[in-house]
């Protein structure tokens, strides 16, 4: 978010256009078959969370039917199949001015300032125990009898945090101290919510940063593994800069490789006994 609406505007250009491409090099390394695209389009990538169909709740990456939506991808996944591997430049022109009027009506939506939260850069949601499981366990996410099985079995809570840099222009790994401070008083919120909650996770390419494991014990760092590829901000995010614009850098690097994420998103999690004891060290040293 940002309060620019030329900055969002060229976000979102770029953003889309980004987007397409890399559904295209999905198709070139296999990685999809030509039959796939639409539900590509729909749950690799983020073009629909930045379209006036997204509502903040219904998200056809997780079944929500939207014949809009439905019709758009099918339109997008011909300019796809027929775009050649190696000049995608009229495969992301033509489908950006296909979404233009999506786009357009929802940028003026998300132009507002960052949303004051009680734990300056983090928020958190209470999750299932067992989310930070395995990367080969997470089809059983998806497994009703599975799941009811481990709630019945292990009814415990975990926290997922979540992150958003509300000191835009700033860094907020320019203030240390207050990053930590936050993070136990989030930590310590998140206790007196559920007595019984185990451990704090999160989804995000952040987590592929050194400077951003500094914040959590070593164990963090070596519970990380791949999630599944989503239209979250947990991948996509590093394409956005300090002001909410659009990261050429992170960009270039990214069509460079072909299409892998400079910042790997990755899933990690700590008991909050350790990560409570971490930060309590680093404030004494940064003292």
């Amino acid at each position: 978010m940002n309060e620019d609406i030329a900055i969002r505007t060229r976000f979102v250009t770029e953003m889309t256009k980004l987007n397409l491409w890399y559904v295209r090099q999905l198709l070139t390394r296999k990685e999809i078959t030509a039959k796939g695209i639409p539900l590509a389009l729909t749950r690799r990538v983020n073009i629909y969370r930045m379209t006036t169909l997204w509502d903040g709740t219904h998200d056809p990456a997780f079944g929500y039917n939207n014949p809009i939506w439905n019709c758009l991808a099918e339109q997008l996944a011909k300019l796809v199949r027929e775009a050649p591997a190696d000049d995608t430049s009229a495969l992301e022109e033509k489908g950006l001015a296909l979404l233009w009027p999506l786009l357009t009506q929802r940028s003026p939506l998300d132009v507002h300032p960052v949303p004051r939260r009680p734990f300056g850069c983090w928020w958190y949601s209470f999750v299932w125990c067992c989310i930070g499981d395995q990367a080969e366990r997470w089809h059983k996410f998806f497994n009703v009898t599975y799941i009811a099985q481990r709630l019945r079995l292990v009814p415990y809570l975990d926290a997922e945090l979540h992150f958003n840099n509300v000191m835009k222009p700033q860094s907020p790994f320019d203030h240390l101290p207050s990053l930590i401070n936050s993070l136990q008083a989030l930590m310590a919120d998140c206790r007196r919510q559920v007595s019984s909650v185990r451990r704090l996770w999160m989804h995000s390419w952040l987590n592929s940063m050194s400077t951003f494991r500094m914040l959590f014990p070593t164990i963090w760092g070596q519970s990380g593994f791949r999630g599944p590829p989503s239209n979250y901000q947990s991948s996509w995010g590093q394409f956005m800069n300090r002001v909410g614009g659009f990261n050429d850098k992170i960009a270039e690097q990214f069509r460079a490789s072909g299409g892998e994420f400079p910042y790997t998103p990755l899933i990690c999690h700590a008991p909050i006994e350790e990560i409570e004891v971490h930060l309590a060290s680093l404030l004494t040293r940064a003292v």
